[in-house]
């Protein structure tokens, strides 16, 4: 396939081109509900993904968790974990007690064809974290997978 920019007059749009062009967006899940008191490595309530993938393409999956760090500092971790417990990508910052934080990452993956399963989860170091503390639908958290191409 030619490079987008790279098209001249008479090129034909062939199946097979069309084939490599991202396909948008498979999936996403959000919620706004709390989820609180999380010390160990947690799934995030709602906050994970199913999607039948399409073998060699592309994918972009993006995490958005908003938390609070409660009852001592420490260093809040949100993962990006696929078939059950395989980080792909986290997410780490420090915290003083009762301090509110939004993650926000992104990373490809290239699974294979076949059913897939992307989630989020979180922990912190000491004390506890909340997600979603305000418990607020216009404030949620989210996991977006989207197909990007070949």
């Amino acid at each position: 396939m030619t490079i987008p920019g790279g098209y001249i007059a008479g090129d034909v749009l062939s199946a097979a081109n069309m084939n490599l062009l991202p396909g948008g967006t498979v999936s996403v899940a959000s919620t706004g509900s709390s989820q609180t008191g999380i010390s160990a490595v947690t799934d995030l309530t709602l906050l994970s993904v199913t999607f039948t993938a399409v073998a060699s393409r592309r994918y972009l999956i993006t995490g958005l968790v908003n938390y609070r760090q409660r009852t001592s500092s420490g260093l809040v971790t949100v993962e990006i974990a696929y078939a059950g417990t395989t980080v792909l990508a986290s997410w780490v910052e420090t915290h003083a007690t009762d301090d509110y934080g939004t993650a926000y990452f992104s990373m490809y993956h290239v699974p294979g064809a076949g059913s897939i399963t992307y989630r989020l989860r979180a922990q912190t170091s000491a004390g506890t974290v909340d997600i979603n503390p305000q418990g607020l639908s216009t404030v949620p958290s989210m996991i977006i997978v989207q197909d990007v191409g070949v």
